[in-house]
């Protein structure tokens, strides 16, 4: 075997490789560094569209637009029973005070209406306090996960209240985005839990998923909600997230839609995903 030719081949065949692929490269980097820049610029306006109606933005804008269906729904209809065996132990001593009221060792189960209860310790239960809220969020739903009912999709949403009191709000997941109209309340007074309200729902039925408008997208549409309404209320931006929401409501079954949730420090807007339509509730 000619080493020397086979050698000239493999450096012709590498130099042709660098002149082809090396133009790739730079054509993929101008691409990426103009998209950047588009985004850059995308983002300034509409800071500055925001910054007319007295909103700032202080929030981490995402980047992602993924794939999300609607979800077909009904309030989750297990029996007070089976709830009570649940939170309280298949073998515990369970009483009925009266309809929709259970009482068990260790606490007290009360339905409130279809899929919505809520549970109180007594006594409460010891939380050993932590100084990040995190380790508080963790230790709460460990307690929650053992006298629960199908707790484990549940993540932390986020904690409110100041050093005596908190209030932890985790949320149901599916497909990895948080449920904003079913949440789940815990509450949390000096080193104790107290009691928590849950709200949980079945899905029925999956809509073909579709691809959601990118933040910046859903950040416009909030911008013309506000041209609409005339909008001008010095406020921020400090949230802004996917996940799921409905106002509408109904034991025969709703419409879980996909949306940005944009939260602001007076007010929550939900920015339907697909439509872009905007709707306002209060922080929650």
């Amino acid at each position: 075997m000619d080493f020397g030719r086979v050698k000239a081949i493999l450096t012709v065949v590498f130099l042709l490789l660098n002149a082809f692929l090396i133009p790739q490269w730079l054509y993929q980097q101008m691409d990426v560094g103009v998209y950047a820049q588009q985004y850059a610029d995308q983002l300034a306006s509409i800071r500055a569209d925001l910054a007319q109606h007295n909103v700032q933005l202080h929030a981490v804008v995402p980047l992602t637009d993924p794939q999300m269906s609607q979800l077909r729904v009904i309030p989750d209809h297990t029996s007070v029973s089976v709830l009570a065996q649940s939170i309280f132990g298949v073998h515990d001593h369970i009483r009925t005070l009266k309809s929709g009221v259970i009482s068990g060792t260790g606490g007290k189960l009360q339905m409130m209406s279809a899929g919505l209860f809520r549970v109180t310790f007594k006594p409460p239960q010891g939380i050993e306090q932590g100084f990040l809220k995190g380790d508080l969020a963790k230790r709460v739903k460990s307690i929650i996960d053992k006298h629960g009912y199908n707790t484990g999709d549940y993540q932390l949403l986020r904690v409110e209240g100041g050093k005596v009191q908190h209030n932890l709000l985790f949320a149901q997941m599916f497909g990895g985005y948080p449920d904003f109209s079913n949440l789940l309340r815990a509450q949390v007074d000096r080193t104790a839990l107290t009691d928590y309200l849950q709200s949980m729902v079945d899905v029925q039925q999956t809509y073909p998923p579709r691809t959601v408008m990118s933040a910046l997208s859903a950040l416009l549409s909030m911008v013309s909600y506000m041209d609409k309404m005339n909008y001008h209320e010095d406020n921020s931006i400090i949230d802004m997230r996917l996940g799921y929401v409905s106002f509408i409501t109904s034991n025969q079954g709703y419409v879980l839609a996909p949306v940005w949730r944009i939260a602001t420090l007076k007010q929550v807007f939900y920015v339907h995903a697909f439509s872009g339509e905007v709707g306002v509730g209060n922080i929650s």
